[in-house]
């Protein structure tokens, strides 16, 4: 039952009985189940902003989520060990070790064992893996801030005392009843933060939509690393690098928020919009043009040319005209100087033949009168009667 004075839970939510069969069931299995629905219902939604399908969170969540679970097993064991192996019998170690309803995870092998389910799947299905971490990076982190009040009802994951009364009330202090008093409560500081952090996230992705793939899930190892760098030190139950005095969850949170701020920094240098007119040499994504607007660009500058070749056709066409008159005057020039020393030229040689030398351009003429040109009847006669009459001297 729930006890407002001192703000504690029973971890026992409801039980199941059959007849004889009796199970409990537990808070913190009731909300990991919820954070893991609310997680999967988020990623189907947050698909459309990756252009997938919603259907393909499905398919994802039943190898990630495994893969998630192992992986968050295996590095709590890893740091652990000397709890695990304390030289019992081989089947009673691995059965200790399998047992994860005792508790026992981790949060950074969960997203270790996630990426790699992801990892199998992109490869798999042929798809972006890093649009895959930007859909699920929203819901990983929901989930987490869920998840961290199961961590309230079993009393764990809290930090020092606090022996101060004027602290002595939630979310300040929570009350630890194995242990009668009151310790910082870190699991609502990490709930508080995460839930910060998936405001941020979510509305990256949605309004981000033209952002590079994997940003979202870089700003997610960035922010909740910065949380987790702060919050480490306040517990009480840290896992430590064996033989140091090091917190490997605050050691890593530090290198993530390194790297990752790094890579968004490396992977964005270039997205800066160059200066108007500057656009030269500037890529473009074949995926995102609109063949629509590729054909209305195509035909637009069609007609352009089609109006810029009409309107230059009729002058250049009376530039023709003013150069084939020119052409014509010369020759007619030309012609006409031939034509008189033709003239003159056959005026001396032809003599009496009386023959013109535009005779044979003119049309057909008849006329007796000085000046007109005879018919070709009459020019071929006279020189018959010529040579007529030269006959009859030589005779």
């Amino acid at each position: 039952m729930f006890d407002a004075s001192k703000f504690t839970v029973d971890p026992v939510a409801f039980t199941i009985r059959l007849g004889e069969f009796t199970k409990p069931i537990y808070w913190y299995g009731v909300l990991i189940a919820a954070a893991l629905l609310a997680g999967i219902l988020l990623a189907m939604h947050n698909a459309k902003y990756r252009k997938f399908s919603s259907d393909i969170v499905l398919d994802l969540v039943l190898i990630t989520v495994p893969f998630a679970i192992i992986g968050a097993r295996i590095y709590y064991v890893a740091f652990m060990w000397d709890q695990y192996f304390r030289g019992e019998v081989w089947y009673r170690t691995l059965l200790n070790i399998v047992a994860v309803w005792e508790g026992g995870l981790a949060i950074y092998g969960a997203v270790i064992g996630g990426l790699i389910g992801i990892l199998i799947y992109s490869r798999w299905r042929k798809v972006s893996f890093t649009n895959l971490c930007d859909i699920l990076a929203p819901s990983l982190i929901l989930g987490q801030a869920i998840g961290r009040w199961g961590n309230f009802v079993n009393q764990e994951a809290y930090g020092y005392e606090i022996n101060n009364p004027a602290f002595h009330f939630f979310p300040a202090s929570v009350y630890i009843e194995s242990r009668g008093a009151y310790f910082m409560a870190t699991f609502f500081y990490e709930s508080l933060w995460n839930l910060l952090v998936f405001i941020a996230l979510y509305f990256y992705l949605r309004r981000k939509k033209d952002a590079k793939s994997g940003n979202v899930f870089l700003l997610y190892l960035a922010l909740y690393g910065l949380g987790r760098v702060f919050i480490e030190p306040m517990r009480t139950d840290s896992l430590y690098i064996p033989g140091t005095n090091l917190r490997i969850s605050q050691i890593l949170s530090a290198l993530l928020i390194v790297g990752a701020v790094a890579a968004l920094i490396f992977r964005n240098m270039g997205d800066k919009k160059p200066a108007p007119g500057k656009e030269t040499g500037a890529s473009v994504d074949m995926d995102e043009i609109d063949p629509d607007l590729v054909l209305v660009r195509k035909e637009y500058r069609r007609n352009l040319t089609a109006e810029t070749e009409g309107e230059a056709q009729p002058a250049d066409d009376g530039a023709a005209r003013d150069a084939g008159d020119a052409g014509e005057a010369g020759d007619a020039g030309d012609a006409g100087e031939a034509g008189d020393a033709g003239e003159a030229g056959d005026a001396g040689e032809a003599g009496d033949a009386g023959e013109s030398p535009i005779q044979s351009e003119e049309p057909e003429q008849t006329g007796g009168e000085t000046g007109e040109p005879a018919d070709e009847s009459q020019g071929e006669a006279e020189p018959a009667q010529q040579a007529g009459n030269g006959g009859e001297d030589k005779l």
